[in-house]
C-alpha cells in the first residue's frame, strides 16, 4: 500500500518511491563529483522537458528580468536548498554559474556555462559538472500575438549512469523538474505581472522602436 513519510529535506516522499530515492541519490552524488559529457548523448538517449507559461508583458522585459543579477536567487525553489556561490553578471556565452546545495543528505556543486544568447529571444546553458550527464537548458522568449511573451524552458538532460539512472530516478526527476519549473514560471509571472519588477528605463521598448 502507498504512504506517506514526513517532510524529508523539503520534500514529501512516497513510501514506494523511497526505495529507488536512497540509491539514486547516491548515484546523484556520485555524478556531481565529475564533469558532464561536454557531447550531447546519441538520439534516443536523452529526455526532453518542456514547460510554457503566458505572461502578460513583451519579450524584451521578461528577458530583461532574466537578465537582472537577483533573477537567479529568486528563481531557486526554497526546498532546493541551492544558492549562488559565482555569477559573472551576465547570460553572454561563455559566462558560468556555479551553484551550491544538496542531493538528500549530500553536497553537491552545480557548474554551468552559457552557450548562446540572442535577446531578447533566446539564452541558453550547458552543465559543465553537476548531478546529470548531460542537461541543456533553452530559455525562450517568444511573442504571442497580443502583445505579451511566451516563456518556453526546453531542457535536454540525461540522468547519470545511463540505462541505470533513467530507471532508478527517471520518474522522479520528472516530478522534481516539473515542481521547479511549475515555481520558476509562476515567480517569473507574478514578479512581472504585479508590478513589484519593472524594467530598466532603456530596455521599456524593444530596440527596433527605440530607434524611431
Amino acid at each position: 500500500m502507498q504512504g506517506t513519510f514526513p517532510p524529508l529535506f523539503g520534500v514529501t516522499i512516497l513510501t514506494n518511491d523511497l526505495l529507488w530515492w536512497i540509491p539514486f541519490t547516491l548515484i546523484l552524488r556520485d555524478a556531481a563529483l565529475h564533469p558532464a559529457d561536454p557531447q550531447r548523448p546519441g538520439k534516443g538517449s536523452h529526455q526532453i522537458f518542456v514547460k510554457e507559461t503566458r505572461i502578460k508583458a513583451p519579450p524584451n522585459v521578461v528577458f530583461e528580468f532574466y537578465e537582472s543579477p537577483s533573477a537567479l536567487a529568486q528563481l531557486i525553489p526554497p526546498w532546493e536548498k541551492m544558492e549562488v556561490v559565482e555569477s559573472a553578471g551576465s547570460l553572454a556565452p561563455g559566462s558560468r554559474v556555479v551553484l551550491r546545495g544538496r542531493v538528500g543528505i549530500f553536497p553537491i556543486q552545480w557548474v554551468a556555462v552559457h552557450t548562446e544568447y540572442d535577446p531578447p529571444h533566446l539564452f541558453a546553458d550547458r552543465q559543465e559538472s553537476g548531478p546529470f550527464a548531460w542537461w541543456y537548458h533553452r530559455h525562450q522568449f517568444q511573442e504571442d500575438g497580443q502583445g505579451g511573451t511566451i516563456l518556453r524552458d526546453e531542457v535536454e538532460y540525461e540522468a547519470p549512469f545511463g540505462a541505470v539512472g533513467r530507471w532508478l530516478g527517471g520518474a522522479l526527476i520528472r516530478r522534481k523538474l516539473d515542481r521547479m519549473f511549475e515555481y520558476r514560471h509562476e515567480t517569473t509571472r507574478r514578479r512581472i505581472e504585479s508590478g513589484t519588477w519593472t524594467a530598466p528605463a532603456s530596455s521599456a521598448q524593444p530596440a527596433s522602436d527605440a530607434r524611431n
